[in-house]
């Protein structure tokens, strides 16, 4: 995307804890997690903070070889200087789950047909306070925002409604589906959430989205039936 990138924070290795006590302390705010049910692990991965220099050939370049030269990238954005400052995070999964990059917030590995069939009942939830984007006037990061999920399988209208009904910096932190195809408004946690979903017919996968009090809440599983997500949000305290 770049051709400089300044490190201006490193985050350190991901740690495990046992609880929220220990992840609400390690992750410096509140952890919420749900009652009556079991952690397989928690992980609390460090802040880090750094800036980009976007150039625009190479991205355009990079979208046009994947086969969607019909995504341009607005000329403001090259050589635009982007700083990002993105807090640290946690993430617990339940159930038996492939193993987890908390770095990179996706599971090590393809997340394939097979491995939907072996782990029907994981699911990840993950939480991070808003991240802090700064960026020249004349570029419009939700812009940017938009063409990443209609990159990700979303029409053009779908992920423009998306891109203005949530906080756009949370798409630059929470894993979507990969051929995300539809998203809904959905009420969630005493706010309105996004339920994106992919609708591959061999590997379905589904990620609910929210944002409450400062804070970027999701819940990603495999599977068409997103009702295990909202099971726990209704047990979360």
């Amino acid at each position: 995307m770049s051709d400089s990138t300044k490190i201006i924070k490193e985050a350190a290795e991901p740690v495990t804890v046992a609880n929220a006590s220990e992840a609400s302390e390690a992750a410096g705010f509140d952890v919420r997690l749900p009652k009556d049910m079991t952690t397989s692990t928690i992980m609390v991965s460090d802040s880090s903070a750094f800036t980009i220099n976007i150039d625009r050939a190479k991205i355009q370049a990079l979208l046009d070889e994947a086969g969607r030269s019909d995504l341009v990238l607005p000329e403001t954005m090259d050589g635009a200087e982007i700083s990002m400052n993105i807090p640290a995070s946690v993430s617990a999964t339940f159930g038996t789950c492939p193993e987890f990059n908390a770095d990179s917030n996706e599971f090590n590995g393809e997340y394939s047909s097979g491995m939907n069939a072996r782990y029907t009942d994981c699911l990840v939830f993950g939480q991070i306070p808003s991240p802090v984007v700064q960026a020249p006037a004349d570029v419009n990061m939700a812009e940017l925002a938009q063409l990443a999920l209609e990159f990700s399988g979303m029409s053009r209208e779908e992920a423009a409604a998306l891109a203005d009904t949530v906080d756009w910096t949370s798409t630059l932190v929470v894993p979507l589906p990969r051929d995300a195809a539809t998203y809904s408004d959905v009420s969630v946690d005493g706010v309105t959430g996004s339920l994106i979903q992919s609708d591959s017919e061999y590997a379905p996968q589904f990620a609910l989205l929210w944002v409450k009090d400062g804070v970027v809440y999701f819940i990603s599983g495999s599977g068409a039936d997103a009702s295990r997500a909202f099971d726990l949000v209704n047990a979360l305290p």
